[in-house]
Parts: C-alpha cells; structure tokens; sequence
C-alpha cells in the first residue's frame, strides 16, 4: 500500500477537535445558506464528473499496480477508504464512460446518479452480447433516465431494452394458427421478448440483493 507522508502543518493539527470550530455558515442569512449550498452540490456533481474521468483513464493505464495494489478496487476500498459499493458503482461508472464520455458529462450536471448510471451499464452488459448498442439508442436512454431515480430508472430500462433489443412485435392484422398440441422431446422455443424479459428481471433481483 502506498503511504503518503502529510505535509507538517496537516499533521499539527490532525488532532483537531471539530467541535470547536464554527461552521463557516453560522452566520449566513438563510438567503445565502441556500444559495451557497446550490454552489456546493454543483461543484460536488464537477467534481464527481472529473474524479471519474481520471479514474477512468487511471484504470486504462493499470497504474494502480505501479501504486502497489492489485485491483481498481482495491485502490479505492484499501487505499481510499471507499465502501465496497461506492467503489463498485465508481468502478463501473468510469469504465461505462469510457464507451460513452456523454455520461460523464451528465454527471457533472447532476442528471445521472452514480447508481442509476450503473444500473444502466449492467443493463447494457447483459444484452450487448446478443445485440449491438448503437449510439443513437443509449442517448435516448441516457435522455430518459436524466433526474431519474434507481426505481424509476429500472421501470425506463425495461421498457425500452424490450423495445429496442429485438421485442417480437407483429402486425395487428396478423393471426395465429392454433395447432394441437404434440408431445415433444424438446424444450418449446423461447421468444427473445421473454429472454429478455427474464434478463431485466434477474438484474432488478441482483440489484435488490447485492448493493453496487
């Protein structure tokens, strides 16, 4: 692990009680409280856009084997005191932003969430390896989810990964010839509307039990 040595004025004062320093906003009108904390969330949504990017290109590059670690991960849990979900949505966020660099920028304004952009990645994980995800296609979606929440989110992905990942739609003046059934030695067929049916909801069931 790599350890970094704190410059002395840090180390002087790494005993501080917090207590007894003043918030900087004690003495703020509520008009400037509220305006102030607008400016924080915007420069947290920058900053979390930025971090991302870099650690994007610092996972391309595998420096974190030069710093001593083994894995992305476990520079973020180990050597940065990450959770393992936070590192997790982290993790699969940058390198989803590798693929699309607009979710970074979305991110900067804050119109997606960590998680609601991870969920999308895995989503477009599962079903990339039967269709190909064209780029028109996932600005629709990253237009769909902007401000939405995880809930919200799965609700979008499953209607329109079924509509735009092969749904078999038929027109209305079509009719089905019913036949008999036969016994058969064989599995009956699956439609890829209920393959991928199945695959939306084995990932919101991977999701409620395992946190990113």
């Amino acid at each position: 692990m790599v350890k970094v040595k704190l410059p002395q004025n840090q180390n002087q004062n790494k005993n501080l009680n917090i207590n007894n320093v003043a918030p900087e906003t004690s003495g703020q009108t509520s008009h400037d409280v509220r305006a102030s904390l607008i400016r924080s969330i915007q420069k947290e949504h920058a900053a979390t856009g930025q971090m991302l990017r870099c650690l994007s290109e610092y996972d391309s590059r595998r420096l974190y084997l030069g710093d001593g670690f083994a894995s992305l991960y476990s520079f973020l849990t180990q050597g940065h005191g990450y959770s393992e979900g936070a590192a997790m949505r982290r993790i699969i966020t940058a390198r989803f932003g590798k693929r699309y660099p607009e979710v970074f920028v979305m991110i900067d304004r804050g119109d997606l969430s960590l998680t609601v952009t991870a969920l999308t990645a895995k989503a477009f994980e599962s079903l990339k390896k039967k269709n190909e995800v064209h780029d028109n296609f996932a600005r629709e979606i990253f237009t769909k989810l902007k401000h939405s929440s995880k809930s919200q989110a799965e609700k979008i992905l499953e209607e329109k990964i079924l509509v735009g990942f092969g749904a078999e739609t038929k027109p209305a003046s079509s009719r089905e010839v019913v036949r008999p059934l036969q016994q058969s030695n064989t599995a009956p067929a699956i439609s890829s509307h209920e393959r991928s049916k199945h695959e939306i909801s084995k990932l919101k069931y991977q999701n409620r039990t395992r946190s990113y």
